[in-house]
């Protein structure tokens, strides 16, 4: 089991974690947060207003354009309108994990405080539920506190992150990820305008 998985083992976040959520304590987990939003440019498929906006553009078939920049209430409401199909998305952690660290990188004040914090603080992922004082980890903590322990390991050590020990398709993990999604979703002629 992963010390994510029983948040409630923590002290008070800030001594020795920080938590991914909108409602954290901290900049860092609120920003680390799929939900916050800091538009991000996409190698190869474009803008984002948020990490969670790609993460439903990738998710949902057909790719639906309209995820781009709507907030999350609307996402939510568009998908219990029009109930989309999910899909699987090859790569998708990988995926997830670049589109977070460019949201990153385009804060030079968040990578000060990565460094700063030397990585002492464990990342984790959960809320309270209304009128509980017990700590439920959040339904996308699997995804997203893999990938800041590896952005704020490697910003610490000034490596560049590599995502590829996330990939459950190696072999298709070329273009920033995008392969598998890529040669799943799209013509045999738009697949040659990314050079597949």
């Amino acid at each position: 089991m992963h010390a994510y998985q029983s948040p409630n083992q923590f002290g008070a976040e800030g001594v020795d974690h920080f938590n991914i959520s909108a409602d954290s304590q901290s900049q860092l987990g609120r920003v680390f947060c799929p939900g916050y939003h800091k538009t991000l440019n996409y190698p190869h498929i474009g803008k984002f207003a948020s990490v969670h906006n790609l993460w439903h553009w990738l998710k949902y078939k057909p790719t639906d354009d309209r995820f781009r920049k709507m907030s999350y209430r609307q996402m939510r409401t568009l998908i219990e309108q029009e109930q989309p199909a999910t899909a699987f998305v090859p790569n998708f952690k990988v995926i997830i994990g670049h589109a977070t660290y460019i949201k990153l990188m385009s804060d030079p004040e968040l990578i000060r405080q990565i460094k700063n914090s030397g990585g002492h603080k464990v990342p984790l992922s959960y809320y309270y539920p209304r009128k509980c004082k017990t700590r439920v980890i959040n339904g996308y903590a699997s995804v997203m506190v893999p990938i800041a322990s590896h952005i704020i390991d490697c910003v610490v050590s000034g490596r560049t992150p590599d995502f590829e020990h996330l990939a459950d398709h190696p072999s298709r993990a070329d273009l920033y990820g995008l392969e598998g999604f890529i040669r799943s979703r799209y013509s045999r002629d738009q697949q040659q305008q990314f050079g597949l």
